[in-house]
């Protein structure tokens, strides 16, 4: 039987569901918020710094210490000294990377133990708090703004020649 037909995957869906909820409740209190999403913030924040070191972009201090500014949120940042054309993509996308590590956490931690056992739920909590801090912020997305815009434009223009090719 498949994973997502038995019950325990829908158990597990339904806490991962929980824990955003409880995000979202948690954000009226910086405290515990901050300390809720702490996992996803700290590997978000270190995904972002080695691919900045791995790309060239000299990356200095980083910082897990939550701000709160107005209405906006930060929970952490990166100082990179060398953002460049060719640099920026890859740091700004480098939480994508966390979505296999919530993937192989699910798969060869949550899974291994039963519902009945605490680790099954610690392991859990921590593939839910990654899912978010795989998402790039909006701060990455105005890094990488204009070479995305390129990219963009230049996926559609191979896209449309591969359709007339194809089509010819």
């Amino acid at each position: 039987m498949p994973f997502y037909q038995r019950p325990v995957f829908w158990f597990d869906l339904l806490f991962v569901a929980l824990c955003f909820v409880a995000s979202r409740k948690f954000s009226t209190s910086k405290g515990l918020f901050a300390l809720w999403v702490l996992p996803g913030t700290a590997l978000h924040e270190i995904a972002h710094w080695s691919v900045a070191l791995l790309c060239g972009g000299r990356p200095g201090a980083l910082s897990l210490w939550p701000n709160f500014r107005g209405r906006r949120w930060t929970l952490g940042y990166v100082i990179i000294a060398n953002p460049t054309w060719y640099n920026r993509v890859p740091i700004a996308l480098a939480p994508l990377l966390l979505l296999p590590l919530a993937a192989a956490g699910y798969w060869f931690g949550v899974r291994a133990w039963p519902l009945s056992d605490w680790r099954h739920w610690l392991a859990l909590y921590g593939v839910a708090m990654l899912l978010p801090g795989a998402l790039p912020s909006r701060e990455d997305i105005e890094l990488a703004q204009p070479q995305l815009t390129v990219l963009g434009i230049g996926a559609m223009l191979v896209g449309a020649v591969a359709l007339a090719l194809h089509f010819q």
